[in-house]
């Protein structure tokens, strides 16, 4: 996976999505339809966008809620957020070229914040990362899920973070890498 990473970022089609510092977001349950942190692959991009990892940081402490997290998924979501539409409204995030120092040519979305779904997602697939406990502990908490080319976003689709059963209290603030190619049926 290396030399295909390495590959991506040097034609820059890689690219990298956070949430700016700060107050961090707070990750909703699986039912919501207000997601905080979101990956989105527009109709009509002609790519496929794939996720390479995640990383979340514990930005501030709340009483802790047992939660795994994961990914809930929205299909046909269309081209762009409108009032009827899956994705009726959407705030854009901070994305970044993976090759610094060149700007733009993404075509996936990160969404933060605002952005509302008409109906809730799937909860579809687990990061394998969870609070396992009630009980806050002090220091550096950081979370890192790989995915190891196992999720490709069609045109015309989203996953963004969710708790199951619940959503954890805490602030954090993710970061997301993922590369995009040519779609190919």
């Amino acid at each position: 996976m290396t030399d295909l990473i390495y590959d991506k970022a040097l034609k820059a089609s890689t690219f990298v999505g956070t949430v700016a510092g700060g107050s961090g977001i707070t990750i909703p349950i699986y039912t919501s339809t207000s997601p905080t942190f979101a990956l989105w692959n527009p109709a009509g991009s002609n790519k496929l966008v794939v996720p390479v990892s995640l990383s979340i940081g514990v930005e501030a402490t709340a009483t802790a809620v047992i939660a795994t997290l994961g990914f809930g998924q929205v299909l046909t979501t269309g081209a762009s957020a409108a009032t009827a539409a899956p994705i009726a409204a959407w705030t854009d995030g901070s994305v970044w070229n993976g090759r610094v120092g060149r700007t733009g040519g993404n075509y996936g979305r990160l969404g933060v914040a605002t952005t509302t779904l008409t109906t809730a997602a799937n909860f579809f697939y687990s990061l394998g990362l969870s609070q396992a406990t009630t009980a806050l502990a002090p220091g550096l908490i950081n979370l890192t899920h790989v995915f190891n080319d196992a999720l490709i976003l069609e045109p015309g689709t989203m996953v963004h973070l969710v708790g199951n059963p619940a959503a954890p209290a805490e602030a954090m603030t993710p970061s997301i890498v993922w590369y995009e190619v040519p779609y190919q049926p």
